[in-house]
Parts: C-alpha cells; structure tokens; sequence
C-alpha cells in the first residue's frame, strides 16, 4: 500500500543554492529584521497587498504578537471551535479568554451568525481561522467588527496564496497571521508573519519588532522555553521564503 506523505515540499538548486550562500555569510539570525529578513517582509508585504509585515519564528509567535497589540486581558476573544490549539493558546497567554462559537459545516469555518450572538461588551477581537486555506465570511466579519468597534485578527496559518473577492489573505483585518511550517502551502523549515493593516501599521510593525527583542531577552534567547516568541528571524529560512515567492503564482496554479 503506498503511504501519502504528511507533506512534500518543494526543493530546487535554486533553494540549496541560496540556503548555501546564507550559511557561508555566517549571518544567521537577528531579532531587529534585517537583511535577508527584511527582504522578505517587503516581498511578502507586496504579495499581500497589506500595509506592513513582520516576520517571526513560527505561526505560534505571530498569533501571540499580534494579540498582543490590542492589550485583551480580562477581554474575550471570538474564535471558532475547531482549530490548532495555539489559536486559543494565544489567547489565554496574552491573558484574554477564548469564546468558542460553532463552526459552518460546509466550510468548516467561523459561522458569523454564532460570532454576533457571541458578542459583549468585553469582547475585543474576533479570530477567524481560514480553515484548511478556505476564507471565512471576512465582508459579514468586518462589518460586525465595525459596528461593534472590535478588532479582527485572522489565522491565516493555512491560507498563503489564498484570496477572498479576488484580494489576497493578509490584506483584510488589523493583523493577519501566517504560518511557514513545512505542511502549510509556503514551506519552510520553521517560519511564519503577521501582516498589518491598521492605520497606524508602521507604529504597529515598530512595536512587535520591540516586543520580539524584548521578549528574546526575558525567555532567554538562547535557552528552550514553552514559548519563545523572540523574533529569531532565521535569514536561513527567509531567504528560502522570499526565492519561493518568486514563483508563488505559478506553484499555485499548478496545486
């Protein structure tokens, strides 16, 4: 019986040439983004069509930074019932309490009819999760996220590539969180970002970059935590990233 792999990403010279170049510069990682990082922010920026982008170590980071910018302790957060475990993790680490609501059946993701019956007046974000790559409902989110003056933050760890009305997920809420882990559709090793699109992103992107550092220094950035959310931009990784996206287009159309 032949077995289907749990992933099978995809490695050309090109990638083994430019993860060579990387390690012969000795310049591996810096938690301020620079470099081959910041290349990869602004291509993925670009690619988004979003404001700003940040890159972290890993889907996980990017949903507990992103939280983190709207200070939601003793807030509720809306999240659907089915999902990774770190998006509620995420929350609770930032000290907000997860509402779980019920899920569409024929998407699998958030039912926004559950997401207004859910709301209060503590609530102050709503964490929809583009399940398995497929966009949740964003027009009816955003428009009750509106009326209600609440943020949106979406998990998008499935969902590179993937569009909504024909624009691209990372472009919608106030922060959209990606994962590069090597099932998701833009493999690496380890990776992952968070795209802003607040009207203050710039100052939002300035302060993530801040809390990484700070948040490097304090877990010990060299020791093994639960949770390292240090920005331990691996130029390793990224720059595998951003040669992938040179071909982004013609790989999804190919899938």
């Amino acid at each position: 019986m032949e077995k289907i792999k749990l992933f099978d990403p995809v490695v050309t010279r090109r990638e083994e040439f430019v993860i060579k170049q990387v390690l012969k510069s000795r310049f591996w990682a810096y938690g301020g983004g620079a470099g081959k990082v910041l290349e990869f922010e602004r291509k993925f920026n670009d690619y988004t069509g979003s404001k700003e982008c940040v890159a972290v170590n890993n889907g996980t980071s990017a949903l507990h930074l992103a939280l983190s910018l709207f200070d939601i302790k003793d807030k509720e957060v809306i999240l659907p019932s089915l999902s990774f475990v770190s998006t509620a993790n995420a929350v609770i680490y930032n000290g907000g309490k997860p509402v779980f609501v019920d899920v569409d059946p024929t998407t699998m993701c958030i039912d926004e009819t559950h997401i207004e019956e859910s709301i209060t007046s503590k609530t102050k974000v709503v964490l929809p999760v583009h399940f398995g790559g497929f966009p949740c409902n964003l027009t009816q989110i955003k428009k009750l996220c509106k009326q209600n003056k609440i943020k949106l933050v979406e998990d998008a760890a499935h969902a590179a590539g993937a569009s909504y009305n024909n624009t691209p997920i990372g472009s919608h809420g106030n922060a959209v969180c990606f994962s590069f882990h090597p099932v998701k559709n833009l493999a690496m090793p380890t990776g992952g970002a968070i795209t802003l699109n607040d009207e203050n992103s710039k100052n939002l992107a300035k302060n993530l970059k801040i809390r990484c550092i700070k948040n490097a220094i304090q877990s010990g950035m060299f020791l093994s935590s639960i949770l390292d959310s240090s920005k331990k931009s691996q130029f390793v990784h990224e720059e595998n990233a951003r040669k992938k996206c040179r071909n982004w287009n013609s790989l999804l159309s190919n899938t």
